[in-house]
């Protein structure tokens, strides 16, 4: 009884200790969300623009009708135009950016706000030397399973060994896998058998990496860096089951933007876990000219690019994927015509 005593008087002062917090949310909702990138690379500057949707209601809401332009250290006026809702880039497909010249982004929405970026200086490029990958065991998330795969890594090094670099690495995956099934009937009020079934078998996927890898060389006092973890891939699902390819863009950025996702990566990791900090507002590097204290999410980054591509075939490793499996649900023959064709694999 006396343990069962000081159980309940443990027990009553750590839950006492918890105080529950209730975000005020109302106030990002509708906010302006910025995602922008500008490099000295060959891509096009684009631009996306939306507003923040309500927690129990996600949902993207493109910012259409914008007027944005660039201006490059205060002279020149580069103007955007939009190519899909909310999504704008510079239409000269020939402008890229430059090392060591200053942008700012200005946007003008249909309500009449103005809000314009921080002004961003492209500082120099770093050399990414190389992209490679090893088969690793690596443990779940959230669990104690040790799965199968390949863990990708980077080497390169600061052209000037002096400066202090700060690193943003963009990754995009294509994977070349197999669907579970051959197409082999086509139904539209009839069946019709469809002309090589496997031909439509093989499917390929490219995809970007949502995790924000980030490095400075200020952190390891060194302007070489070796076997920097990026992407894990496991064999738990399908990606490595053919081919695989992983494009890494490295971005030499400022210590402002490597900040703010430095920030952005830690409340990620922090998401969910018991003891937490409380989220805070990420402030990013665009501003409401009239109202500057008006949230405004997102950033655009400028930076100076360098990248890397690396194909993997299938490795010696046992894969867990799950594959589909065949539903004999025949209550599509009752759908409208509306829905055909429908698309169908033999049913032995």
């Amino acid at each position: 009884m006396k343990n069962i005593a000081y159980a309940i008087i443990f027990l009553s002062a750590i839950t006492s200790c918890v105080e529950k917090y209730w975000p005020n949310v109302d106030k990002y909702e509708y906010a302006l969300v910025v995602d922008g990138l500008l490099t000295n690379g060959d891509e096009p500057v684009v631009v996306q623009l939306s507003f923040s949707s309500q927690v129990n209601n996600q949902e993207l809401i493109p910012a259409i009708g914008a007027e944005l332009y660039l201006s490059i250290e205060n002279q020149t006026d580069i103007p955007l135009i939009e190519i899909e809702p909310g999504i704008y880039n510079v239409s000269d497909t020939s402008f890229h950016g430059e090392v060591e010249k200053s942008y700012q982004l200005h946007i003008k929405l249909l309500n009449g706000n103005n809000y314009e970026s921080s002004i961003c200086t492209i500082p120099y490029t770093s050399t990414l030397d190389s992209v490679y990958g090893k088969e690793e065991k690596q443990k779940a998330l959230n669990s104690n399973k040790m799965l199968d795969g390949i863990q990708f890594y980077i080497d390169n090094h600061a052209t000037n060994p002096s400066d202090t670099i700060y690193y943003l690495w963009k990754l995009t995956q294509t994977l070349k896998y197999q669907a579970s099934f051959t197409l082999d009937y086509v139904y539209s009020g009839e069946f019709i058998p469809f002309p090589n079934p496997d031909s439509l078998r093989t499917c390929w996927l490219t995809t970007p990496v949502s995790q924000i890898f980030i490095f400075s060389t200020i952190l390891s006092g060194n302007s070489i860096i070796r076997n920097f973890p990026i992407n894990y891939v496991s064999t738990e699902s399908k990606a490595l089951s053919i081919r695989y390819s992983l494009l890494v863009k490295q971005l030499s950025i400022s210590k402002n933007a490597f900040d703010y996702y430095n920030t952005l990566k830690q409340q990620n990791l922090e998401q969910g876990e018991f003891y937490s900090e409380q989220p805070i507002q990420i402030r990013g590097n665009i501003v409401n000219i009239a109202n500057p204290e008006e949230p405004v999410l997102g950033y655009f980054t400028v930076g100076s690019v360098t990248e890397k591509r690396i194909f993997v075939n299938r490795p010696h490793l046992p894969f867990n994927f799950f594959e589909c499996t065949r539903d004999y649900d025949l209550r599509w023959i009752r759908y409208s015509p509306n829905s055909w064709p429908l698309y169908l694999t033999e049913m032995n």
